[in-house]
């Protein structure tokens, strides 16, 4: 019998083994007849040279979570996401990115700006991921938020809308819209 230690640690290759040859839709997290501009599976993503490096450097192993089922209906009618979401964040008129990966047994909502000809890495939000029957999968996904998306400040309940593009991180119907200002990310509620 094998021992749940070395069972723990097949489980990674086990899970890329069958992404690898063609598991189902929703192991992938994306839907047949789906195209790149409204999900993003890890052989999607396209990432620059020098933020595959720090991705390397500060998480170490890391790769695309999978998701639940359930994340492909809150995301159908997105231009971006649920994995990966490219904008321009700053005010530097740069392309930044955001992005979802798996870190060991978390999920981690990252952004990454241009800076002076440098990337510089945000961590927005951690969090574990959700044991379905065994399988570690993500309850999370990414988006585009629009400039003009409706924001609350939770801290003075005053009503705002972006003026630039933010990255919006929901879990079920509960989403958080994270605006870069003043050299970091600031979380809001949507409002929509």
């Amino acid at each position: 019998m094998i021992s749940m230690k070395v069972t723990l640690k097949l489980l990674p290759a086990v899970m890329l083994l069958l992404l690898a040859c063609g598991s189902s839709s929703e192991e992938a997290g994306t839907t047949k007849g789906s195209t790149a501009s409204t999900t993003s599976s890890a052989d999607d993503l396209e990432l620059p040279e020098e933020v595959n490096s720090l991705l390397a450097r500060q998480y170490p192993g890391w790769r695309q979570p999978v998701l639940v089922a359930e994340v492909q209906k809150l995301v159908q009618n997105k231009k971006q996401g649920p994995l990966l979401v490219k904008g321009q964040f700053d005010d530097d008129n740069t392309q930044d990115l955001a992005l979802q990966i798996r870190h060991e047994e978390q999920v981690l909502m990252l952004a990454f700006t241009q800076q002076d000809s440098a990337w510089q890495l945000h961590e927005l939000k951690k969090d574990i991921l959700f044991n379905e029957r065994g399988n570690l999968k993500s309850l999370y996904y990414l988006y585009l938020a629009e400039p003009g998306t409706s924001i609350r400040n939770t801290e003075t309940n005053k009503v705002l809308k972006t003026a630039k593009e933010a990255i919006a991180i929901g879990l079920d119907n509960q989403v958080n819209i994270f605006l870069y200002e003043g050299g970091q990310f600031i979380a809001y509620e949507a409002e929509d």
